[in-house]
């Protein structure tokens, strides 16, 4: 078992708490499972701390979280159902050689040991009536004078959808700003509805939404991935393909002014020298401790990239279950980790938002292990800047290494050049139309473009600070005519902030929207959907 494992992990002797080893745990986890924690020491003294009982459960719920999500993504939940399986002790015991354990309860229980033990479960019972008894739990919250707005809104959320504000808050953070892009009316009503409930701040409208909707338990980890999902369903659209040229004897390529790119910078952060040996051999060296490899997002426009010591690889499709970190910025997120991790913030945006957004360069994380094999670059990318070749020579050894993969060459020049052009396009244009949507999308265009090159368009600043001065004044008399009741409609708050400022109408009308974003997220359950 060791030999096989270490094919694809070298390390794991040097890791492993032979232990783990033992029958009980690779029946219940898998050999797949026990090579991925032999590498994290942490893990490992967890999981030979957990009794029989507990080591099955465990083993039920990963296997089904994958049956239900199709995918082989499952550390994440491992570390939330290890963290808080001493909340559930009773409640296993008393599962130990229990027959009338089906496959729904433990999908239930699955679900249900994502959060603490608030309701006290201790039996298959209390499992398979978890909606009542919850319900319960959360309605003497709801009514007690005495608890704070913060665990009323808590008790909101765990019986709309089965998670704590904790949960609520981290993910209005991280996909709230954006979330109008993605392809799912679910998850976009989803989102909408954490961010209107959040808003609430009076306790009579917090338990008019508590009665009027429906329990429905959704499963956080679940949830998390598939909007992760939907947002790598956008970078995967239109992303650089290396044209068919077969007459293409050097494959070398111009990606030319008008492209989109997922790219790795291979040694950004640690070795600043060439690899030694095989490119292709260290790219697929067998080890595990490593999960994700970091990428940036770039477009014609907006070149900002990781430090380039060595290769860069490009790649033109992610599979859509991959993406586990994204952020406007560099991240710093970890490499050796059994969950993925960052210190700095997580933030999901739509391709362009991204574009928009990013500070220097970008950083978007992604599984390498994809399909059940490591993800494989599709072509190596250099860079040209000011008529040099910024990594020419360790493209060319790396494409012998890679038997042929083809070499594409950005020209980050002639790209300033052509944005220069669409620049000067927009200044005519603007002072043609005076339109505030062409100034605006001039500023961004200047504004992305020197993420590339700080000191794109200088030459034009004049002209841009002319544009600039002529939009604030315009911004400034709107302003005005709207503060005297001229143009502006503005209508109440979705979200009530004072009782006393809401009538009993209003607050009905926010009930209803609550209502309507449930019923778009349970109509997408009943249906059937993956979602």
């Amino acid at each position: 078992m060791l030999l096989r494992m270490s094919k694809d992990n070298y390390d794991i002797a040097r890791n492993i708490d032979f232990r783990i080893l033992e029958e009980k745990y690779v029946r219940a986890l898998g050999e797949e499972k026990i090579n991925l924690i032999s590498n994290f020491d942490n893990v490992q003294q967890q999981i030979l701390s957990l009794n029989d009982s507990e080591l099955e459960i465990l083993g039920k719920c990963l296997d089904c979280f994958e049956e239900e999500n199709n995918t082989d993504d499952w550390t994440e939940l491992a570390s939330i159902l290890l963290k808080n399986i001493n909340q559930y002790e009773v409640l296993i015991d008393n599962l130990k050689d229990n027959k009338s354990v089906r496959k729904s309860d433990i999908v239930s229980l699955m679900k249900i040991m994502q959060n603490l033990n608030f309701c006290s479960i201790t039996s298959i019972e209390d499992v398979q009536n978890f909606k009542d008894v919850s319900k319960k739990r959360l309605q003497k919250i709801m009514e007690d004078p005495y608890i704070s707005i913060r665990d009323k809104k808590n008790a909101v959320y765990l019986k709309i959808f089965g998670h704590d504000r904790k949960i609520a808050k981290e993910n209005i953070k991280m996909f709230g700003e954006d979330i109008e892009k993605i392809g799912s009316e679910e998850y976009i009503a989803y989102i909408k509805a954490l961010k209107g409930i959040e808003d609430i701040y009076d306790e009579d409208v917090l338990k008019e939404i508590f009665e009027s909707c429906e329990w429905l338990q959704i499963d956080p980890v679940s949830i998390r991935k598939n909007l992760k999902r939907e947002f790598c369903k956008m970078y995967n659209d239109g992303l650089y393909k290396v044209p068919e040229d077969k007459e293409n004897e050097e494959n070398i390529y111009e990606a030319g002014t008008d492209f989109k790119i997922i790219m790795t910078s291979v040694k950004a952060f640690g070795m600043k020298t060439r690899i030694d040996g095989s490119y292709e051999e260290d790219w697929n060296r067998p080890s595990l401790e490593s999960q994700y490899f970091c990428t940036s997002y770039i477009r014609n426009d907006m070149i900002g990239r990781a430090p380039v010591y060595s290769v860069c690889y490009g790649f033109s499709e992610m599979q859509e279950d991959s993406l586990l970190m994204a952020g406007i910025e560099d991240i710093y997120s970890g490499g050796k980790e059994f969950v993925a991790s960052a210190w700095g913030e997580q933030k999901y945006y739509s391709p362009d938002e991204q574009i928009n957004h990013t500070e220097k360069y970008n950083e978007i994380n992604f599984k390498r292990i994809q399909g059940e094999e490591k993800k494989q670059p599709d072509y190596i990318l250099v860079f040209k800047e000011y008529g040099k070749f910024l990594n020419l020579e360790e493209a060319k050894k790396a494409q012998k290494d890679w038997w042929g993969l083809p070499i594409v060459i950005v020209d980050i020049d002639k790209c300033l050049e052509s944005e220069y052009q669409k620049v000067e396009n927009l200044i005519e244009e603007y002072k043609k139309s005076n339109n505030p949507e062409v100034a605006k999308n001039l500023f961004q265009k200047v504004r992305n473009n020197r993420q590339t090159r700080e000191s794109f368009a200088i030459g034009l600043e004049e002209d841009l600070e002319e544009i600039k001065k002529k939009v604030e004044s315009e911004q400034k008399r709107n302003t005005c005519i709207s503060e005297t009741g001229g143009i502006m409609d503005v209508g109440i708050e979705d979200f009530a902030i004072n009782l006393e400022e809401v009538n009993e109408a209003e607050r009905r009308k926010v009930i209803e929207k609550i209502n309507r974003l449930y019923k778009i997220i349970e109509g997408g359950k009943e249906s059937g959907r993956e979602e």
